[in-house]
């Protein structure tokens, strides 16, 4: 971690002799085989070194919103930087210093779902709770080893209740607590530095440092498994650093001494591992945080070159003007569900249900004969070449016949209905 490299590590046989076993010590998953996937794309970058705005002493926690805001810790300079996906600064705040909304080295970095910016800081060993533009909202922690306290706070993650999970490294812990800094409880676990939460919120991923590995545990934390283990080979590890979880639940580590990152399915089989050690493009070195938004877009702090680099590993489209995620049915009987913004949904060969959740959505039919029904949005449905029906939901909806003999249902919105080549039946 360049100048934040962990000091002072806890040993397993230190923990032994005190009567605490190592919480995964003895699990490992077997894993059902799924095919190698090719590096995604490098698609952006931005920052150098410097004190200025943009500029990095040395990035290390990386987060995003669900507008695509990234938000960057700068330890050096003491300040946290908010950008644009593509790198345009927003704003920043943070100077040197323990008081309210000062830092002592800010390392990681989380954005909850009710849009509150959480940052832990390796000097003042605390959690500082701020709104997405900066503004103190409360704080909590000291040093020590007590609940509430923190011997070097690092990982910082947050679920979809609300609860806030501390990676608390040199206490070898993970801390748990409320929105609002109330000490939940705690487990061990050795080195823990970066932490993610999954999608669906039963499940974090933790990286330890000291044994080169990743740890799976339930929010309660209860053990489900372990992987990893030090070495430079696929699913290997060189101190692990950063870890995040994308929608479909695979998991993205920064192998910070391999100089690379590494995708890994929710169970721990390798799927992909891209990058050296150097300053060109999509090459690292010292990657520490990372985070991957809804599109599918990944950010990577790359420490020692001073800026975050940024990867494509979802396809993505244009839905009603707004790039969107894909989301496309395979050879069976799929049901495709969108997610809360706008997707593009796209039926497979089988006889597949597509239907919009919250934004507005695309949905294309397959081959087969599928159902589409519109969201809350105001959706596109377009039928495919099956016998298609297509349903309007709440919204404005646009439905457009395909190549079969398609059913064109109006929902509760006003909808428009446009028969397509086929012989079609269209209900207002």
């Amino acid at each position: 971690m360049g100048p934040y490299k962990r000091t002072g590590r806890r040993m397993a046989a230190a923990l032994a002799a005190l009567g605490i076993g190592l919480a995964s010590g003895s699990i490992v998953t077997s894993p059902a085989a799924r095919g190698a996937e090719t590096p995604p794309p490098l698609v952006g970058a931005w920052g150098t070194e410097g004190t200025g705005p943009g500029q990095f002493a040395g990035p290390v926690g990386v987060a995003v919103d669900d507008a695509q805001n990234v938000y960057v810790t700068d330890p050096g300079n003491h300040r946290v930087q908010k950008f644009t996906a593509s790198g345009q600064l927003i704003t920043s705040w943070g100077t040197n210093g323990t008081g309210p909304g000062q830092f002592a080295s800010p390392i990681g970095v989380v954005v909850d779902d009710a849009h509150n910016v959480y940052v832990t800081e390796l000097g003042n060993h605390r959690v500082q709770k701020f709104t997405t533009d900066g503004q103190l909202i409360t704080s909590w922690g000291a040093n020590g080893t007590g609940p509430g306290q923190f011997e070097s706070a690092r990982g910082i993650a947050a679920d979809a209740n609300g609860n806030v999970y501390v990676a608390d490294t040199n206490n070898d812990r993970v801390q748990k607590f409320t929105a609002d800094g109330q000490y939940l409880t705690s487990w061990v676990v050795a080195g823990a530095s970066g932490i993610a939460v999954d999608p669906k919120g039963n499940n974090l991923y933790i990286a330890d440092w000291d044994n080169s590995r990743i740890h799976k545990f339930t929010t309660l934390g209860q053990p489900v498994g372990v992987w990893g283990g030090g070495g430079t080979g696929p699913g290997q590890f060189a101190e692990p650093f950063g870890v995040t979880v994308d929608i479909d639940g695979d998991v993205y580590v920064s192998d910070y001494g391999n100089g690379r990152i590494q995708k890994l399915t929710a169970d721990g089989q390798h799927l992909a591992s891209w990058g050296t050690s150097g300053s060109g493009p999509g090459q690292f070195d010292e990657p520490e945080g990372v985070a991957v938004d809804r599109l599918g877009y990944l950010y990577v702090a790359d420490a020692g070159n001073r800026r975050i680099q940024r990867f494509k590993t979802a396809e993505t489209g244009i839905c009603r003007g707004v790039e969107a995620l894909v989301i496309r049915g395979t050879a069976g009987k799929d049901k495709l569900v969108g997610t809360p913004y706008a997707d593009i949904l796209i039926g497979g060969k089988g006889n597949d249900v597509l239907k919009g959740k919250g934004g507005n959505d695309c949905l294309y039919g397959g081959p087969g004969n599928d159902k589409l029904v519109g969201g809350p949005g105001n959706d596109l449905l377009v039928g495919g070449k099956g016998n298609d029906v297509l349903k309007g939901g709440p919204g404005r909806d646009l439905l457009k016949g395909g190549k079969g003999n398609d059913r064109l249902i109006g929902g509760k919105g006003k909808d428009k209905l446009k028969p397509g080549p086929g012989r079609d039946t269209v209900r207002q």
